[in-house]
């Protein structure tokens, strides 16, 4: 079983989860908060880090190793007012081509240009029988997506997987163990900056 560590920045503190992966889902150890001294953190992650910067993050991964969650992967969730959110209805296809179908569709969703952008997907639901499966994308600027890997990296952990902030309460409130509650979900995150209205089929 890997242990991770789940990490929300907010604007006056960054949250880190020691998490364990099992086969029913993440295991939560504990949760340590850490207030942060520079305020806008999102607002400046695409600049160079300024001397004092460096030292709050050298003080953060001093932090994490004395609490035993230094050297591991790392799970980072972000504001959704930094991303755009898109949930592809496509055939079962190869990941080549999933990279292909986002690249095609990119214009309806994503609001700058494909070479400013940085993406992920993941394949949310599947159905052979009709040949049908669900991706949902998340995009963001790459200058700010390398911004929050290099902060990662600084603090002593290893950046694996992105996700906003709606994506990954989705995960929370309807993981396979929990129970469903009806076939359509309105889920609606309230940020300071947006707010972020779902419409989920939860079947």
């Amino acid at each position: 079983m890997a242990r991770k560590v789940g990490i929300i920045i907010e604007q006056k503190t960054i949250t880190f989860a020691d998490m364990t992966d099992t086969a029913g889902g993440y295991q939560l150890a504990k949760v340590l908060s850490v207030p942060m001294p520079s305020p806008n953190f999102y607002d400046s992650i695409d600049k160079a880090p300024t001397e004092e910067l460096v030292k709050e993050r050298n003080i953060i991964r001093d932090t994490l190793t004395k609490e035993g969650l230094a050297d591991r992967e790392a799970y980072f969730v972000i504001p959704d007012y930094l991303g755009s959110m898109q949930i592809l209805n496509l055939p079962i296809i190869t990941d080549k081509e999933i990279v292909s179908a986002i690249e095609l569709q990119a214009d309806e969703f994503i609001p700058y240009p494909l070479s400013k952008a940085s993406y992920d997907y993941q394949i949310i639901a599947s159905d052979k029988p009709k040949n049908a499966m669900s991706v949902l994308v998340l995009v963001s600027l790459q200058d700010v997506i390398k911004g929050i890997e290099n902060f990662i990296l600084d603090i002593g952990l290893y950046p694996t997987s992105l996700e906003s902030a709606s994506s990954s309460l989705f995960k929370l409130l309807f993981h396979k163990n929990h129970l469903p509650l009806k076939e359509f979900v309105v889920l609606m995150n309230m940020e300071d900056r947006s707010t972020q209205i779902s419409v989920v089929n939860t079947k």
